[in-house]
């Protein structure tokens, strides 16, 4: 019972660590355009 466990919990954050690092990536990727829209439009 307490290997299976650790061992679901080992598989959970090496499946969870790619989905958070590309969330990260989506995050700042609508920064920067959401920066870049923000700037064409206070410099017209």
């Amino acid at each position: 019972m307490e290997g299976r466990l650790s061992v679901g919990l080992v598989v959970g954050v090496t499946l969870s660590i790619p989905l958070w690092m590309s969330m990260w990536g989506w995050m700042q990727l609508f920064g920067s355009a959401f920066n870049m829209l923000s700037t064409l439009h206070i410099i017209p």
